[in-house]
């Protein structure tokens, strides 16, 4: 877990790790921060929750 008002790029790598231990059985990782801007890095989508209307739409729905 990192907390941090603005992304860092190492951020993933943790997302990466566990996904890499059991591709089958987990589900797709997140980055939450406290920025403005919603992207993706590597497959491993970044946003601020609470910048989200539908927060379980965002969680489950395809990376753009």
């Amino acid at each position: 877990i990192e907390s941090a008002e603005t992304f860092l790029p190492y951020f993933v790598q943790g997302v990466e790790h566990m996904t890499s231990l059991k591709p089958d059985r987990i589900a797709p990782g997140f980055v939450l921060y406290g920025g403005e801007q919603d992207f993706a890095v590597r497959d491993v989508r970044i946003f601020n929750p609470l910048h989200v209307s539908n927060l379980w739409r965002k969680l489950t729905s395809p990376v753009e």
